[in-house]
């Protein structure tokens, strides 16, 4: 993403103001990464019938706190688990 400049009031700086750089892609990529994990490695073990039913209700809320799942996410998975 680009701005452009407002060059009266930046004087000497080119047109262009790059406003995202390559830094923030890759933390955005590896959280993309972190959140798929954690959703597989909840399906990995929700299908290989890890832990009680008690217990994975805490889970989805402590892996949705985390920022892995969303609301939405978080409510299919819980109305599942809930039958």
């Amino acid at each position: 993403m680009t701005v452009v400049a407002d060059t009266a009031r930046w004087g000497k700086y080119e047109d262009y103001v790059p406003v995202r750089g390559e830094r923030m892609g890759a933390r955005e990529r590896e959280h993309a990464r972190a959140q798929q994990h954690a959703a597989e490695e909840y399906i990995r073990r929700t299908a290989a019938g890890g832990g009680s039913t008690a217990e994975e209700p805490a889970r989805l809320a402590e892996i949705r706190d985390r920022g892995d799942l969303t609301e939405a996410e978080y409510q299919r998975a819980e109305e599942k688990l809930l039958g």
